[in-house]
């Protein structure tokens, strides 16, 4: 009872620090929202990856020096985050407020054209995978029993707990501990005290909300609320670029615990500062310095999170440096900003290169050992890339993004600021492919690890969108000149389209009887799906199985049924029903489910089939798995059923 006793107090205690960890948190939020409220910088993105900073400061520097553990690291967030509110209270209150964006000279509506609203529908269409995933996600912040990845729980979390176990992040006597692990600390910050790993559902809700907002910040950079385009247009291209990538990545958004996601997010966030800094030239140095801290913030939560980022970690400072060269003609101003950038984020996530380094001699023992031959780059050579599949068609068309992206900004010279930001997004572009070419563990076992190759494919749907956009609006065009009748005609033959999609689908994908070949916890069954494969039409006697799915795949089958398994037992009223059945119905099949399958309690029926295989001059044996059992009837049967003068009572099926 005392132990109870003290494990309760101590389960209260980490209860009240969560909470006053949370308030501060709150604040922190607040006044970063109005930080970059005021000097031009995204709220919702610079305020999450300024709170974000924190937060993994808060791990990463008693890790550092070895004093690891969930007390110090809420006091460092204590201190950090009141060091944060003290010195910028009075300094935010006096600065002159700058607009995000800048406001249309005219009114508009929110969808202004037809092509803006039609893009707006596909892309929430496209958005179905995203959103049937995150519906769940609630549900799953009280499931204890919550599915992981295999490498979360082989590495991930095994590493989390031996740094925690030693009180530093020096430790590596885990296998894979040479990786780097950025984003555990952020997610485990929050339920490190409680022994739980449901932190980390929180860091990879916060990576889904990231990689949308970065996705927004792109557009909205790319657009930039000139007169060309409309709110109700940066809209839809925005929903659109989110549903592309919601059908191009389903392995990075729903893989828990993996930190793919986060990484991206930092990364594509970078991107979208990087492109608003550079158009925005009426900010002050204050401004520019608050973008220079955000843009550093994120690539520094990158590299932190993943290797394969290092890349960008050139990329951000030379892309900033070079265009404020540009702009203001002054080398020291460029060589500060990428200087700057640089070293805020090799500050924030340079440790783990850092150590390896010191502790191994190398970036990564397991890279170096064997990883760098799972690249793309090590496998140019290897028949098995350039095999046509689902994955390698997705990465085709990603790679192939990088010619819109080029076109872009040929075809939108006559705008400056969308030639300027159309470039960085071809440079963005090269460089996620590059990553891509050199990422170890990107192709295994004859397939692409796609899941590795998000901040490509991040880009690559926000390219495609803005042109499938241009497209839609130049057809728009050419539509309204061609008339009516054009207008109709197109319409019928998309129509057309659409339901010969509908219908290849379905033929394709139409095997088996979903939703009731596994129900509950009991085994699944193949039964539908080999009755659908049957070459010849069948007369099948079905017991406790649903029928729709055993008429076949054209429905050329005859099904008797009973939906219940009771009506074959016990054995002797089983016996008089199967041969009543197999003399009146004359079947060629019996399909005989166990109980996940039955509308009845448990029902036994091991000696009616002990019986049916008894009896080998009648039955044959033809199908078996773990929740059903099929018998052929024999040519014969009918002949020998009758010549043993069983009664034939005439029946009903179904009971």
């Amino acid at each position: 009872m005392q132990m109870n006793f003290i494990e309760l107090f101590a389960i209260k205690g980490e209860l009240i620090l969560l909470a006053l960890v949370l308030l501060l948190l709150i604040f922190v939020w607040s006044r970063s929202w109005r930080l970059c409220e005021q000097f031009g910088v995204t709220p919702f993105l610079g305020s999450s990856f300024l709170s974000i900073g924190f937060i993994y400061l808060s791990s990463l520097v008693p890790g550092i020096l070895g004093v690891l553990s969930p007390f110090i690291s809420q006091v460092s967030f204590f201190i950090l985050c009141g060091l944060f509110l003290f010195f910028t209270k009075q300094y935010v209150s006096k600065q002159k407020v700058y607009p995000f964006l800048e406001e249309p000279k005219e009114r508009i509506t929110i969808f202004n054209t037809k092509v803006d609203l039609i893009i707006f529908v596909t892309g929430i269409i496209l958005c179905g995978p995203f959103l049937l995933y995150i519906k769940d996600i609630p549900l799953k912040l009280f499931d204890p029993h919550a599915t992981l990845g295999w490498d979360v729980v082989s590495y991930h979390l095994p590493a989390w707990i031996e740094f925690y176990q030693k009180q530093s992040l020096w430790s590596v006597l885990g296998p894979y501990q040479s990786y780097s692990f950025g984003f555990e600390l952020i997610g485990m910050f929050f339920s490190q005290g409680f022994h739980a790993h449901w932190g980390l559902l929180i860091a990879h809700i916060i990576a889904l909300a990231l990689v949308v907002g970065s996705i927004a910040l792109v557009c909205g950079a790319i657009f930039q609320f000139n007169s060309k385009y409309s709110l109700g247009r940066l809209l839809s291209i925005s929903v659109l670029a989110i549903g592309i990538w919601s059908i191009t990545a389903p392995q990075s958004f729903g893989a828990v615990g993996k930190n793919d996601l986060f990484m991206a997010a930092c990364i594509f966030s970078a991107l979208g500062f990087s492109m608003r800094l550079i158009q925005t030239n009426h900010l002050n140095s204050a401004s520019k310095k608050l973008y220079l801290i955000v843009i550093g913030i994120c690539v520094g939560l990158g590299i932190s999170t993943k290797p394969s980022a290092l890349l960008f970690l050139g990329y951000f400072p030379l892309l900033i440096g070079v265009s404020s060269y540009f702009q203001q003609r002054q080398i020291k101003k460029a060589l500060f900003a990428a200087l700057f950038i640089f070293m805020l984020a090799f500050s924030m996530g340079g440790f783990w290169t850092l150590r390896n380094l010191i502790l191994f001699g190398e970036l990564s023992p397991v890279l170096t050992s064997w990883g760098l031959n799972t690249s793309v780059l090590a496998n140019l050579n290897n028949a098995l890339l350039y095999q046509i599949n689902g994955k390698s068609i997705l990465v085709f068309m990603a790679l192939f993004a990088c010619v819109p992206s080029l076109v872009m900004p040929l075809i939108a010279a006559r705008s400056q600021k969308i030639y300027t930001s159309w470039w960085v997004v071809f440079s963005f572009h090269c460089i996620a492919m590059i990553t891509f070419l050199i990422t170890p563990f990107m192709f295994q076992k004859g397939q692409f690890e796609l899941r590795l190759a998000a901040p490509l494919f991040l880009s690559a749907s926000v390219i495609y969108a803005f042109s499938i956009m241009d497209l839609a609006t130049d057809l728009e065009d050419l539509i309204k000149r061609v008339g009516a009748r054009i207008r109709r005609l197109f319409l019928g033959f998309m129509i057309f389209i659409v339901f010969i999609v509908i219908a290849v689908a379905w033929n394709i994908n139409s095997i088996g009887l979903p939703g009731y070949e596994k129900i509950g916890p009991h085994y699944q069954t193949g039964v539908y799906a080999w009755i659908q494969v049957q070459d010849s039409p069948l007369r099948i006697f079905a017991v406790g199985l649903r029928p729709y799915g055993l008429y076949g795949k054209n429905w050329n089958n005859t099904v008797f049924y009973d939906l219940s398994n009771e009506t074959i037992s016990p054995v002797e009223e089983g016996k008089k029903r199967i041969i009543s059945i197999v003399l009146q119905f004359r079947p060629e099949l019996i399909l005989i489910a166990d109980n996940p399958f039955a509308s009845t309690e448990e029902v036994n029926l091991n000696a009616t089939i002990a019986w049916l295989n008894l009896r080998s001059d009648l039955f044959k044996p033809v199908y078996q798995d773990k929740s059903v059992i099929g018998f052929a009837v024999l040519p014969k049967a009918v002949e020998i059923l009758s010549s043993e003068n069983y009664q034939n009572i005439p029946i009903k099926m179904g009971g």
